[in-house]
């Protein structure tokens, strides 16, 4: 019997260099998710306010 194997999914989807393909350069892509995960925390800090 053959199975098909799923290919591991790392802590990063999409790839980092699919990624820095889209920037300048990795700097530009830590200030880019820093400013994302200060969204997602202020968005979750608000869900908590309303409970």
């Amino acid at each position: 019997m053959s199975r098909t194997v799923a290919q591991p999914e790392g802590i990063t989807n999409p790839p980092i260099d699919e990624l820095l393909d889209k920037v300048d350069n990795k700097y530009s892509l830590v200030i880019f998710a820093a400013k994302r995960a200060r969204q997602i925390n202020a968005y979750y800090s608000q869900l908590a306010e309303g409970l």
